[in-house]
Parts: C-alpha cells; sequence; structure tokens
C-alpha cells in the first residue's frame, strides 16, 4: 500500500509510529518481567 491509499484509511505516520511504540514498549516489558520472574525464582530456589 501507499501512503496516499493509507492515508484514504485514516491512516497516517503518527498513528503507525503509536501503535509500533506499543508493540515494542510490550515487547520490552514482558522481557524485563520474565527476567526478573527468573531471577527471583533463582533466588528463592537457592534459599
Amino acid at each position: 500500500m501507499s501512503a496516499e491509499e493509507l492515508a484514504l484509511l485514516g491512516i497516517d505516520a503518527a498513528q503507525i509510529f503509536y501503535v509500533w511504540s506499543w508493540g515494542f514498549g510490550s515487547v520490552v516489558f514482558f522481557h524485563f518481567l520474565g527476567s526478573v520472574i527468573g531471577i527471583a525464582t533463582g533466588v528463592i530456589r537457592k534459599l
């Protein structure tokens, strides 16, 4: 799709960036959450 076709659908660069940033942020968040849970379970097992 071209930029003109996307504009006809009401999709502009700001919306694309907004959705992309939410997706990227959720991936980073869940990676961080998984790391914290992994560290916590490792600490609990050592106790």
